[in-house]
């Protein structure tokens, strides 16, 4: 990242790379960063936002195998939007989210 020049970065890589520059070259060097610090607070708050749900992740997983088993030769595009609409019908039934099935009732 420090050696890549900015216009070839993605735009939140460029943020962090400008706003926290200090924090990045310490932990390139380093290996670690200062507890407290501005970037690790910043990365605290997006871990805390993001946390991810490991039955969720497993349940994904187990659909892809499924679907990938049923049918070897599918699409990466095709396997994507049956997960999808799974998922989005399996919340609907589990939650009671009648909105789902607006999606479908054309």
């Amino acid at each position: 990242m420090m050696d890549t020049p900015d216009e070839k970065l993605e735009i939140n890589a460029r943020k962090i790379k400008r706003r926290h520059l200090a924090d990045v070259m310490r932990a390139a060097e380093q290996g670690t960063l200062r507890a407290g610090c501005p970037l690790s607070i910043m990365l605290l708050r997006i871990r805390a936002r993001c946390q991810c749900d490991t039955t969720e992740i497993e349940s994904i997983n187990s659909l892809i195998g499924f679907i990938g088993a049923r049918a070897p030769n599918i699409s990466l595009e095709l396997l994507s939007s049956r997960v999808t609409i799974k998922k989005a019908v399996a919340l609907g039934l589990v939650w009671g989210n009648l909105s789902v099935w607006a999606a479908f009732s054309i």
